[in-house]
């Protein structure tokens, strides 16, 4: 059996329909169908597509990769993704493992890979290999025998980071983990906005958080993000409304004021331009499905 084959056959026992697992920050994806294109927000993380295949849309970046190949994302991005089933297996399935994209520029120094301070984007593309492929076994075969986990994960981990390191786009995982200060900054300026989406903050607050000018911060996160600060935060916001819709935890108004909104029909208005339907309509199908 190869590699591949081995961590279908894992992913299939230990897939959920939360998709997380008895490891922290190891998700295992796996879809029967898929809509033609659905909204998510990415968190920095590694992903290993193990059936199918998948197109992401970033702002004006559109990355594809499938079967055998991993991405590497080193931001809170709002993205648009269109999944491709395998039509053999009849199942898209990937392996998530949640990054720290510091972890992966100290692992970089210790190495000895050069940081260029560039800016290459927010996304890599590679190839697995057979060693890479075996670590990936290694921490799935984790999930049946638990009592191991919190003794052996997190080496394994920081093993699948070298080894995609030693590859031949190692220099480039490197340098999309890295980037120059001044990405660094903005992309922590977005991981707080992700982690405090309800608060009502101001372009010069978020700057000040930045350590940079309004106008710099304003053309440095737009250029890193593809939109404005204003406008990831809304995008952030209405992601986590539409995670506590599927929830069916709350009413629309409560739902509303619980992400910042200080007007529901505001919030219904921006929530059905970005998902197609409105607040309501997706938490009385929830409702109906929960049922």
């Amino acid at each position: 059996m190869n590699p591949l084959d081995r961590l279908r056959r894992l992913g299939e026992r230990h897939a959920s329909r939360s998709f997380e697992t008895a490891i922290p920050g190891l998700r295992i994806g796996r879809l029967l169908s898929a809509p033609k294109s659905l909204p998510m927000l990415y968190e920095p993380m590694i992903c290993l597509v193990l059936a199918g295949s998948k197109r992401i849309f970033s702002g004006r970046d559109i990355v594809d990769y499938g079967e055998g190949q991993l991405l590497l994302s080193a931001a809170d991005l709002p993205v648009n993704v269109q999944f491709q089933i395998d039509a053999q297996r009849g199942y898209y399935m990937a392996l998530v493992l949640r990054l720290d994209p510091l972890a992966v520029a100290d692992l970089a120094m210790e190495m000895g890979i050069p940081a260029m301070h560039r800016h290459p984007g927010n996304f890599a593309i590679t190839e697995s290999d057979p060693l890479l492929l075996d670590a990936w076994r290694r921490l799935c075969e984790l999930l049946e025998r638990p009592e191991e986990i919190p003794f052996l994960a997190s080496g394994i981990e920081r093993e699948i980071l070298f080894r995609l390191l030693r590859g031949p786009r190692g220099h480039v995982l490197a340098e999309v983990a890295t980037a120059d200060p001044q990405v660094r900054q903005v992309r922590g300026t977005a991981a707080w906005i992700r982690a405090n989406y309800a608060e009502h903050v101001s372009i010069e607050q978020l700057a000040h958080k930045a350590s940079m000018s309004i106008t710099v911060f304003h053309r440095r996160f737009k250029q890193v993000l593809g939109m404005s600060p204003l406008q990831y935060q809304k995008t952030i916001r209405l992601h986590e409304a539409r995670g506590r819709i599927t929830a069916a935890m709350r009413d629309t108004a409560s739902i509303a004021y619980a992400v910042g909104y200080g007007s529901t029909s505001q919030f219904s208005r921006e929530y059905k331009r970005m998902f197609g339907a409105s607040p309501s309509h997706d938490l009385a199908r929830t409702s109906l499905r929960s049922v």
